[in-house]
């Protein structure tokens, strides 16, 4: 898909969450990289946010517990996960089962890897949106 046609897919189910839910996508974003490889991370924020996201940022993550606490107080609807390609321990499931311990199942959880960053944020964005609206 054609990346302008693909931003104007991004518009229109940004509306229809709005119009649903009163308020734009709010997603928390980490990494599991350490902090010198941070750009990547912040360059994607700004990509959400230009697509019309609101964007909070956890710290580089470590422990599943604060994460998850992060999210429930910054009422996100979605955590998303910067991992590296060759990272053995996809800590998803360890997410996704504090987020059931807290009664909190509304929050999606996803990742991505590092290595596809640089051009996929927009197909990212419509996957996110397209798994929101469910």
């Amino acid at each position: 898909m054609p990346k302008k046609t693909a931003v104007i897919l991004v518009e229109k189910l940004l509306k229809v969450f709005v119009d649903k839910n009163g308020r734009r996508p709010r997603i928390l974003l980490s990494s599991t990289e350490i902090i010198e490889k941070q750009d990547d991370l912040h360059k994607l924020a700004i990509q959400f946010s230009d697509l019309g996201f609101d964007v909070d940022f956890a710290p580089t993550f470590e422990d599943t517990n604060h994460l998850v606490k992060q999210a429930i107080e910054n009422d996100v609807h979605s955590i998303h996960l910067v991992v590296p390609a060759e990272e053995k321990i996809n800590p998803i499931e360890d997410i996704e089962a504090a987020l059931i311990k807290n009664d909190q199942l509304n929050i999606l959880v996803t990742a991505i890897e590092t290595k596809k960053l640089k051009d996929s944020y927009v197909t990212e964005a419509i996957t996110l949106l397209k798994a929101l609206q469910n």
